[in-house]
């Protein structure tokens, strides 16, 4: 009696361990479409075909199917989906469902999304599941509505869909950023005067080739034109930024209002002369000047003549025989705009370290001889004298013999 009992509970345990020839399944949609994928109010017909495909291995219990269109606020459209073999075949592991509807010509246009009630598989399966959530099928190229039916009104689909992500400097919104190596939150505009706010800067577009344009009710502090606003003076500006109305979207925008305060000041920057270097200092590492930014940092130095000097930190490496010409700027900042580019340059090369000047001899002044006649009776003396010298002058009581 034991070994009997040991031997059924040995089978039961062996069968806990052995897996069944086939798992359970869903219902699988193969495929769901319309044709046409879209109609228009103002046409002759509104008439489109609905299909839905769903298969199982066991086949399909459901006669049919209710569908759903529904453009996300008070419009709905409703149908029966039936299924197509007749008569209706519970092992068919393939089936199905379909519907003719004839849109109502009152209804808003607009991306009209699908949903269907569950489908069941055949309980001759030994278990039974239905469709899980339903994913329709991509039928159209518009963003945000590839699965829906386009309604249309005399080509407008009027569908309300968020356009953009944004803005980046948005403090109370949850951002799910696509290129989040340009669009995050350290990405804020500078309200300040003389600045210009691109909005792609902060705005992401979801719909490929959607630009944005910008309006201003305060065009005396913030002035809109091309896309862009430009600060003018400090005080309020009131600004909105928006993707505009196209024949597939409605118009989506963004309000705001900020301050725009005194713009950013150009620092100036001190750059001292270096005096020129021997031949000999080629190889060297020499000492620079140093050049201050506007909080007291050290500005470093750029050279734009690699084959003669090389700049590194506050020094400068002497490479080769020419000019050497290193830059210096500073980076615009929320509070600063950059600098202007400041140019240091020096020679390379001289003979030697200090010019020696070169003695001219002075001239040797000639003499030369004049003759002086008097230039009174009375004058006592000779009536001629010859004077001579490198400046000769007649004596008093003489004058030059013309």
């Amino acid at each position: 009696m034991k070994l009997k009992n040991l031997a059924i509970a040995l089978t039961l345990i062996a069968g806990l361990g052995t897996a069944p020839a086939q798992a359970n399944e869903q219902p699988v949609i193969e495929s769901f479409t319309y044709s046409p994928n879209g109609v228009d109010l103002a046409a002759a017909s509104t008439t489109v075909t609905v299909e839905l495909v769903v298969s199982h291995p066991s086949g399909i219990e459901n006669t049919s199917t209710y569908l759903t269109l529904s453009n996300g606020s008070a419009s709905t459209i409703s149908a029966y989906l039936n299924r197509t073999d007749n008569p209706v075949d519970p092992t068919l592991s393939k089936v199905t469902f379909k519907a003719t509807i004839t849109v109502p010509r009152d209804v808003n246009p607009g991306a009209y999304t699908p949903t269907v009630t569950p489908i069941r598989n055949s309980s001759s399966a030994g278990y039974q599941y239905a469709t899980s959530t339903f994913t329709p099928t991509k039928n159209n190229s518009v963003v945000g509505a590839e699965t829906a039916l386009l309604i249309r009104n005399n080509g407008d689909l009027n569908f309300d869909y968020q356009t953009y992500n944004g803005p980046t400097y948005a403090t109370n919104a949850t951002l799910n950023f696509v290129n989040t190596a340009k669009y995050n939150s350290n990405a804020k505009p500078i309200w300040k005067v003389g600045e210009v706010f691109n909005p792609s800067d902060f705005f992401e577009s979801r719909v490929p080739g959607l630009g944005f344009d910008v309006s201003s009710s305060t065009p005396t502090v913030c002035s809109a034109s091309n896309g862009k606003l430009t600060f003018l003076k400090e005080g309020g500006c009131s600004y909105s930024v928006f993707t505009p109305k196209t024949k597939d979207y409605i118009q989506k925008k963004y309000d705001s209002s900020v301050t725009i305060t005194a713009g950013r000041i150009k620092p100036v920057l001190v750059v001292d002369t270096v005096t020129a270097k021997l031949a000999t200092d080629v190889g060297k590492t020499i000492a620079l000047p140093s050049v201050y930014n506007y909080v007291g940092g050290l500005v470093l130095p750029q050279s734009i003549t690699p084959l003669v000097c090389l700049g590194s930190g506050s020094y400068a490496k002497l490479v080769g025989i020419g000019t050497c010409t290193l830059t210096y700027q500073t980076e615009a900042d929320a509070s600063y705009a950059a600098s202007d580019l400041y140019k240091q340059t020096f020679i390379v090369g001289t003979a030697t370290s200090e010019t020696t000047p070169t003695a001219t001899p002075a001239p040797v002044a000639k003499k030369k001889t004049i003759t002086c006649v008097k230039s009174k009776k009375s004058t006592k003396g000779p009536a001629s004298k010859k004077v001579s010298g490198t400046n000769p002058k007649c004596p008093t009581g003489y004058k030059l013999k013309k």
